[in-house]
């Protein structure tokens, strides 16, 4: 029976006593005629329990419990008798297609061993059964029996016949996660390395954050390939450890989610790490009997520390214009002249093979009233803020970056005061050199300033001016997100 128990049953008759050496290569008979001084059988059954495991992955070794039984003949006491077992594999057959014919699979294909070794007192043993190829398999096996009577002396032996006990059956079978991509060096003095749909079942594959990671499945029997799912430790949208993708164009920019889950196929990505941490990739196939392939990524990123000055110049008004550093900007400070300089100091581990660049998003949030106090509007809505607006251009624009914000009223404009309340938030990101990869965030740092300025008997006059003094960045796996170019 499949996977169950599967036996023979043999009827073993008196005959004159034969020496054990007499018996070599016999099998165990499914009925057995024995000649014998009066009439009377032997009994005997030969059973095997079903493969554990049933499903085997290549490599490991499937165990099956072999027993034989027998009764003796009418009329000889139990006690008088003793038996002698020989279990032996009589036949392994295959085929590498379910439900395909079977054939004799070659000695070389597979390793058989039964405990204790034969022949024993024993009617019981361990097979112990190691494929060494992914297929479906079939083993036979069969017990030659020696039955002694201690009171005649004379012994029963069976004769060739067809009583075995099996077919029980097995898969053996291969199910591994491959990934195909660049792999880190382990440290300075190497280079990175490429893998191919290379088999990582149960490895811990170094890669950068930003890298394509694109996944596959290698399985046999060929047969065995069906729908499979995946799970991505980390997976998710911004801010996550493992996103689908990240593109950013002066247009809408946002992350775009990773959501495993809804993928079916052998292959899966690419997909991209965007946080220094280890995440498992894990996929299992439709078949319950097949445990899943799991691999760990150990994601490493650049780092870097983002320092700014921004207590060399004040928030300033003047003839309307109202802004925080720039042409007009007092008191300049150890001669600077910007409102705020960022500078950076990233990790030079010469592992990281790539390049930096700056993006901010600007946030202003900006009120207007004519001379006699009535709101003309108002300005907010953070967008992306770059130098190379009138080319499309996305970063920032100059490295390393600085900023001197300032509001101008319109010509003709009635403006009688205006308030700012400014905020911007500038990031450091960072581009692998492998192919495909994508930006990625190191730091960030936020600033802002604010100011109030009112026009009476023909003069401006400031009120309120006030601005974050030096900010210091932080490390940051969140990306900048925009709808479009700030107003």
């Amino acid at each position: 029976m499949r996977n169950g128990v599967a036996s023979g049953r043999m009827m073993i008759f008196w005959q004159r006593p034969v020496a054990w050496g007499g018996i070599a290569g016999l099998c165990l008979a499914a009925c057995l005629l024995l000649a014998a001084s009066s009439p009377g059988y032997v009994e005997v059954t030969t059973t095997m329990t079903g493969f554990a495991p049933a499903m085997l992955r290549l490599g490991s070794t499937a165990d099956s419990t072999l027993r034989a039984m027998y009764t003796p003949p009418p009329g000889v006491p139990e006690g008088q008798l003793s038996a002698v077992y020989d279990f032996s594999v009589t036949k392994v057959l295959y085929t590498q297609i379910n439900g395909g014919a079977y054939t004799t699979a070659p000695s070389s294909s597979y390793t058989a061993s039964i405990t204790p070794a034969q022949p024993s007192a024993s009617s019981t043993a361990q097979l112990a059964f190691t494929p060494h190829q992914t297929a479906y398999w079939e083993v036979y096996v069969i017990c030659d029996v020696v039955v002694n009577d201690s009171v005649t002396g004379q012994q029963w032996v069976n004769a060739a016949g067809s009583g075995q006990a099996g077919p029980d059956h097995l898969t053996c079978y291969t199910f591994d996660i491959t990934y195909t991509g660049t792999v880190a060096a382990n440290n300075v003095n190497t280079s990175n390395t490429t893998d191919s749909n290379t088999v990582v079942t149960n490895q811990h594959v170094n890669v950068h954050a930003g890298w394509p990671i694109n996944l596959g499945v290698k399985i046999a029997p060929a047969d065995l390939n069906s729908v499979f799912s995946w799970a991505i430790a980390g997976a998710g949208g911004n801010g996550s450890g493992a996103i689908a993708g990240w593109n950013p164009t002066s247009g809408p920019t946002y992350v775009q989610t990773l959501v495993p889950g809804a993928a079916t196929e052998a292959t899966f990505g690419p997909y991209y790490y965007t946080t220094a941490n280890s995440y498992t990739a894990t996929v299992k196939a439709a078949f319950a009997e097949l445990p899943p392939a799991q691999t760990t990524f150990n994601v490493a990123k650049p780092t870097a520390v983002i320092t700014t000055i921004t207590d060399r110049v004040n928030v300033w008004s003047a003839s309307g214009t109202i802004g925080f550093g720039g042409w007009m900007a007092q008191p300049q400070k150890d001669g600077g002249k910007v409102g705020i300089q960022f500078t950076d100091t990233p990790d030079q581990n010469s592992g990281f093979e790539g390049k930096f660049n700056w993006i901010q998003i600007y946030a202003p949030d900006d009120v207007f009233w004519n001379t006699t106090g009535v709101l003309l509007g108002t300005e907010s809505g953070a967008g992306l803020d770059s130098l190379n607006k009138s080319t499309g251009g996305v970063f920032y624009g100059i490295n390393p970056p600085d900023d001197s914000p300032l509001i101008q009223p319109k010509p003709g404009s009635n403006y009688g005061k205006i308030a700012v309340n400014d905020g911007a938030t500038m990031w450091l990101m960072y581009l692998p050199s492998a192919t495909g990869s994508i930006w990625v965030p190191v730091a960030d740092v936020a600033w802002s300033w604010a100011g109030t300025e009112t026009l009476a008997n023909g003069a401006w006059t400031l009120a309120g001016g006030a601005w974050v003094q030096n900010p210091t960045g932080s490390a940051t796996n969140a990306f900048p997100a925009w709808g479009g170019y700030v107003n």
